[in-house]
């Protein structure tokens, strides 16, 4: 996991609460990256598909 400040974070009765700008760097650093796997992969399955129902690949993506 990339470095974070502590100032994201800070003890409160005893439990620890996240700042909003510590939110805000989890949803840049963590969910980004996740979502960005999560997406390439969804692409991947749709291109298979794509190509099993006997489209050229090439010409669906409007290269060459």
């Amino acid at each position: 996991m990339p470095h974070y400040s502590e100032q994201y974070k800070f003890l409160v009765d005893g439990k620890v609460v996240i700042s909003s700008k510590g939110v805000e760097w989890i949803c840049k650093n963590v969910f980004k990256q996740k979502y960005l796997e999560l997406l390439e992969k969804k692409k991947m399955e749709l291109t298979e598909k794509y190509i099993k129902a006997g489209y050229i690949y090439d010409h669906f993506f409007h290269r060459n």
